[in-house]
C-alpha cells in the first residue's frame, strides 16, 4: 500500500521530530513533514476515524484497515484550536488527496512552535519503508506500507 505525501513541503525521518513520543517510534512507524503551506490532504482512501477537540490532528483508517494519524506541528494543542479548521468529521470517507483540514503556518512560527507535521501508521518500522526525502509536493509518492 502506498501512502502519499498529505502536505506540499519537505519530507524527513520520523526521528528528525522534536517530539520524543514520535522520534522514539513509540506512536507508530512514518515520515515527518515540514510544510510549505496550510492544507492537510489525505494519504489515501478511508474514513476519518476521529478529529481532536484541538483540531491540531486527526485519525483515519484507511481502507486496508491500517490506522493512520496526521499531527499538524508538535505542541500545538496548546493553541486551542486556534488557526485550525477541519474540513471533515468523524465517520466520512474520504478519498486519497481530499482536503482534510486547513491551518495557519504563519501563526505556528510566530507563536513559535514547530511546524514538523508527523504522520504515522499502527505498525512497526520494518513494515514501513520511506519512498521520498527532501522537497515534495502534496500527492506525491512518500511511503510504502506492507500490510
Amino acid at each position: 500500500m502506498i501512502l502519499t505525501s498529505p502536505v506540499t513541503g519537505r519530507a524527513a525521518a520520523l526521528t528528525e521530530t522534536p517530539d520524543t513520543l514520535f522520534a522514539s517510534g513509540l506512536m507508530g512507524a512514518g515520515a515527518l513533514l515540514y510544510p510549505s503551506e496550510g492544507l492537510l490532504r489525505a494519504p489515501c482512501d478511508g474514513v476519518v476515524d476521529y478529529v481532536l477537540p484541538q483540531r491540531y490532528a486527526l485519525g483515519l483508517k484507511a481502507d486496508q484497515g491500517l490506522e493512520l494519524l496526521l499531527q499538524v506541528g508538535i505542541d500545538t494543542d496548546t493553541l486551542n484550536g486556534v488557526g485550525f479548521h477541519p474540513l471533515v468529521k468523524p465517520g466520512l470517507r474520504v478519498r486519497r488527496g481530499q482536503a482534510l483540514l486547513t491551518f495557519d503556518l504563519e501563526e505556528l512560527r510566530r507563536r513559535g512552535l514547530p511546524t514538523a507535521t508527523p504522520l504515522v501508521v499502527n505498525l512497526p518500522a520494518s513494515q514501513v519503508r520511506p519512498l521520498a526525502s527532501g522537497e515534495l509536493s502534496a500527492g506525491s509518492n512518500l511511503l510504502e506500507v506492507t500490510v
